[in-house]
């Protein structure tokens, strides 16, 4: 149990060296994840570097987002008709050709504008 810790900062490092690496030489990093404070964290717990990997990146995709929708507004400064969009996206379903069917934001964003917003529905 005492290595669990551990084993989970090391894994933190290593992304966080990850997506350094990968800004120095022009590459592409895509990190996923189901919601937005697994990059930022809470405000009880926040995280140093998330808040940098989320401003930078230049496109977000954002499907159905479970709870608050704080962390969203907050870094990636979405007004309020945004978030009030995503609340009301369709749960995603399973079709018969194992495709996911659901309804996605995709943001374009450049030096922290939000050039393009798109709701994509699949």
């Amino acid at each position: 149990m005492s290595r669990v810790p551990v084993m989970v900062n090391r894994t933190r490092l290593r992304c966080l060296q990850l997506f350094r690496t990968a800004r120095k030489r022009n590459a592409s990093i895509w990190g996923i994840s189901q919601t937005a404070e697994d990059y930022v964290g809470t405000e009880t717990s926040p995280r140093a570097h998330g808040p940098g990997i989320v401003k930078n990146s230049t496109i977000k995709i954002i499907g159905q987002q479970p709870g608050d929708m704080r962390a969203l507004r907050d870094h990636l400064h979405l007004n309020e008709t945004a978030p009030n969009q995503i609340k009301h996206f369709s749960a995603p379903i399973k079709g018969k050709t194992n495709a996911i069917v659901g309804e996605l934001l995709h943001l374009y964003v450049v030096h922290g504008y939000v050039l393009r917003m798109t709701i994509m529905r699949m």
